[in-house]
């Protein structure tokens, strides 16, 4: 006998396709309870469908269609926060992002520390360099973190690059050899999942024309990832591409097919779900993993905030918040006060990220370097 009191998650999701499309001029006409509730329901059978219990995360980590799998076949989504190696680096700190829910950091780090040439910003920075970084990982690890690490300063008030990189071969060469020195130093640290290549190619200054500057940026990119992964084959590479500044943000999609290979964008404030699915869809159809680096949401912005994280649920994208820990820079993206409390815009990250089936690695071992 039928039962007509039973709903499909299929149908369910069909029948509700309108929450995902909604922007905050909707939003804002449903109840509060009502909106809250409804978000809650859809989310749950987003949970249930399409990702897997609970579990430690085992071994490192692989690309595999879209999705990223721990060695045991678990889909293992990231949700975590961008950390300056130089700011507050300091036990807690990890600590207090595994406590939010987090569970990976993108570790933001100065080539100048990296190559033993520090230089002054402002009193009490951490700029021990590789030390630093050593120290960064183990407190990453012994608080249950994944760690990706990410080059997102060149040198003082040069960020991310000098213009003359993008065609200079011995500029290009030296950053190599800054990644060789750190994937050679965390090849046996499955704490260290992956690296970012470049944080913004796209905001080096001066610049040229955008139809000069894409080709000479993934041909870098390309030649980089295919010199480095032999030093560590188990390391996914996340690569940049050309920010909002183009569409797509990549060409050369069959070259971001091959295994543990993900494509990296940042979005910062409100992007409609029909933006977001025109443009990260054209590589996750392809079976290519999309991750944004960098998410970052303004006090004023918390009215949209939650609908865009479910934005991003739905679509499958992995992401890190901007920005965990506090400094004279004041940053209006903090997430955390000085003293990690959770900012108004750090709380609903924490309760989100804590309502959806997350993987955190096990406490392992540690790897001396």
């Amino acid at each position: 006998m039928e039962n007509n009191s039973k709903v499909s998650a299929s149908s369910f999701v069909k029948e509700h396709w309108i929450l995902v499309n909604w922007g905050p001029e909707q939003l804002l006409r449903l109840p509060k309870r009502m909106e809250y509730e409804m978000n809650k329901i859809f989310l749950a059978i987003l949970v249930f469908i399409f990702f897997s219990p609970p579990q430690a995360v085992c071994g490192w980590l692989h690309t595999e269609g879209r999705s990223i799998k721990d060695s045991a076949g678990n889909v293992v989504m990231l949700r975590g926060v961008n950390m300056y190696i130089r700011l507050q680096n300091e036990r807690t700190k990890y600590n207090a992002a595994k406590a939010m829910g987090a569970n990976v950091v993108r570790l933001m780090l100065w080539k100048q520390d990296i190559e033993g040439n520090p230089g002054t910003l402002y009193p009490g920075e951490d700029q021990r360099g590789l030390t630093a970084i050593d120290d960064a990982v183990q407190w990453a690890h012994d608080a249950g973190l994944m760690v990706i690490l990410e080059q997102q300063i060149w040198s003082f008030q040069v960020e991310p690059a000098p213009v003359e990189f993008l065609t200079d071969a011995a500029l290009q060469e030296s950053w190599l050899s800054m990644w060789c020195t750190l994937i050679d130093r965390y090849k046996n640290n499955d704490t260290v999942i992956g690296i970012d290549l470049m944080n913004e190619p796209w905001n080096i200054k001066n610049r040229p024309p955008n139809e000069v500057a894409v080709p000479l940026w993934e041909s870098i990119a390309k030649n980089a990832v295919t010199k480095l992964r032999p030093h560590n084959p188990n390391l996914i590479f996340f690569i940049e591409g050309w920010g909002m500044l183009v569409q797509p943000m990549w060409s050369d999609f069959e070259f971001l097919q091959q295994p543990n290979t993900v494509i990296s964008d940042h979005v910062y404030g409100y992007k409609p779900y029909q933006f977001l699915s025109d443009r990260y869809s054209i590589y996750t159809k392809q079976n290519i993993p999309v991750w944004l680096g960098e998410i970052g949401f303004l006090p004023n912005e918390v009215l949209f905030m939650i609908h865009q994280l479910n934005n991003f649920d739905q679509l499958g994208l992995h992401y890190t918040i901007y920005t965990f820990g506090a400094s004279p820079w004041d940053s209006p993206y903090y997430i955390v006060s000085a003293s990690y409390d959770l900012t108004s815009i750090g709380q609903i990250y924490s309760d989100h990220i804590k309502s959806l089936v997350a993987l955190s690695p096990p406490k392992r071992l540690r790897i001396a370097y």
